[in-house]
């Protein structure tokens, strides 16, 4: 994978998750913990809201992880957009149960002390989101995309 990408996909701690549901597309902001040796991401979620409704009936996602308040100010310029960076990622989402997701909840609280009260819940439930493929923007038309699955592990320009 190539180095800029892991190294904004491990510095980061938000990331903007969208699932489908009946209604459309659904978007929320979500904390998470990359994990690089298996191409995923953990996230955690109540058992009650509409992202884990949409995630139990169709684990296709795309997650948006980006650099942009690294470059936070009011009135940006054109060379602080040239610099943003943006990966977009497609995966599946797989719920953790037992063993794997009290392992997920201590990971997430490792990273996230913020997320304490939320991981000791009894109504949360911890996703695992395997990564299918990599989109990594950077300006307003640079893109290079990364399938990790894919036997030549190599980035190639795309136009997308």
């Amino acid at each position: 994978m190539l180095e800029r990408c892991k190294e904004i996909l491990t510095s980061s701690y938000m990331l903007v998750l969208a699932t489908q549901g009946a209604n459309g597309p659904h978007a929320s902001l979500m904390f998470h913990v990359f994990d690089e040796a298996n191409n995923s991401f953990l996230i955690v979620t109540s058992k009650d809201t509409l992202k884990y409704k949409n995630l139990s009936k169709d684990g296709r996602v795309s997650l948006l992880v980006d650099t942009r308040l690294r470059f936070s100010c009011e009135k940006p310029t054109d060379k602080v957009l040239q610099n943003v960076q943006a990966i977009t990622v497609t995966g599946a989402a797989e719920e953790l149960t037992g063993e794997s997701g009290r392992e997920a909840i201590q990971t997430l609280s490792s990273r996230h002390s913020a997320l304490v009260d939320t991981l000791t819940d009894p109504d949360v439930a911890v996703f695992s989101i395997k990564a299918t493929q990599y989109k990594l923007l950077t300006g307003p038309n640079r893109i290079e995309t990364y399938v990790p699955d894919d036997s030549r592990q190599s980035w190639s320009k795309d136009t997308d």
